[in-house]
Order: C-alpha cells, then sequence, then structure tokens
C-alpha cells in the first residue's frame, strides 16, 4: 500500500463537516508540523501535541480520539521506556487530488499557473511600451524649464 500524501490527508480532513476544530487542529500538527518526510513517522508525546497547540491534554487526546473514531488516524500505543506512541495517516475514503499530475495530458484543465509565460507586446506587429529610462527621459524634457522664459525666484 503506497503512503499517503500528507497534505492532501490534511486538505481532506479539513473539508469533514463532522470533525470539531480542535479534532483538525490536531491533524493539522500532526500532519505538517510533526510527520517526518524521510522516514514516515509521527509520534509526538500527547503533552508534546499539547504544548505545541496550546491545548489542554484533555483536548487533544479527545481530538485523537475523535480522528481515530473517524478512520483518518491509526495509534499505536507504545508503553514502556524507549518506546513511542506512533501515528499513521488513514484513509477511510478514497483522497482525490485537486489538480491533475502532469496538467499536459489531453484533455487536463490548465490552471491560471500553467499559462505560457512572457508579455503579449513582443509578439509581432505590436509596438513596445517605452522602458523606464525613455519614459523618465521624456518626461524631464517635458519638465524642463523653457530657454526663452525667465526664471522665477
Amino acid at each position: 500500500m503506497s503512503r499517503l500524501n500528507r497534505f492532501e490527508w490534511l486538505k481532506a480532513v479539513l473539508q469533514v463537516k463532522d470533525l470539531k476544530p480542535s479534532a483538525q487542529v490536531v491533524a493539522a500538527a500532526l500532519s505538517v508540523q510533526f510527520a517526518n518526510d524521510e522516514t514516515g513517522q509521527i509520534n509526538p508525546a500527547v503533552k508534546t501535541l499539547a504544548e505545541y497547540l496550546h491545548m489542554s491534554l484533555a483536548t487533544v487526546k479527545r481530538a485523537i480520539k475523535e480522528l481515530v473514531a473517524a478512520g483518518w488516524l491509526h495509534r499505536t500505543e507504545g508503553r514502556g521506556a524507549g518506546n513511542r506512541t506512533r501515528y499513521k495517516l488513514l484513509a477511510p475514503c478514497k483522497i482525490a487530488t485537486f489538480r491533475p499530475k502532469n496538467p499536459k495530458k489531453k484533455g487536463a484543465q490548465l490552471h491560471l499557473s500553467d499559462q505560457e509565460k512572457g508579455s503579449s507586446v513582443t509578439q509581432k506587429g505590436v509596438s513596445p511600451e517605452p522602458s523606464y529610462k525613455e519614459q523618465s527621459k521624456k518626461q524631464k524634457a517635458r519638465l524642463a524649464p523653457s530657454p526663452d522664459l525667465p526664471i522665477e525666484r
């Protein structure tokens, strides 16, 4: 089974209307702050989560129980010295990505960020606007006093 993308998982969890806000905040902390990209491990202590989120221990425990009950999180209790509690991100349903992985494929929609880069004034037959240096020279020429007018003092 392939590992879930933690950011796509978080997007899906944040869209669940049945979860309490505290559970969503704990989910965000687990997936963004405490997930290890290299190993995939998520194992903060409940006390560490509570301190990081400025929540009570009871609130964090309730939020974790809610995520486990809803099928979004698996928790393995670490008992004894050196054994840590481990969390695993789960998906009770299929998580669809919001953007196609390869927008260049046939039939895929393009996003605003996928448009061609460059200015439209460089197209053939269009005269470009003057650069800021040329504009400033013209402005200085307009603001310079005429030689035949007396200088005001």
